[in-house]
């Protein structure tokens, strides 16, 4: 059950949850929105030049905790 293919189906499923109409800066609302960053656990990046601030699915959130990985979650959820 702990295997990165499982956990990386997990964040997908995240982050489709989050973002039914497209990902949103969770700081200023920007729908602007790089994908793919260099950064391990910051994976998107606001393009808004007053904010540009890297963030991930986890930000300001209940999951924000970063050592419990997204498969976790899940199965925390489901039970």
């Amino acid at each position: 059950m702990r295997h990165s293919p499982a956990d990386t189906s997990a964040a997908l499923w995240f982050i489709k949850e989050r973002w039914t109409q497209g990902v949103l800066c969770p700081n200023c609302g920007s729908t602007s929105v790089q994908a793919g960053c260099k950064h391990r656990t910051m994976p998107f990046r606001c393009w808004d030049r007053a904010c540009a601030r890297k963030f991930s699915v986890r930000t300001d959130s209940v999951t924000q905790r970063p050592r419990t990985v997204y498969h976790d979650w899940l199965v925390g959820m489901f039970l």
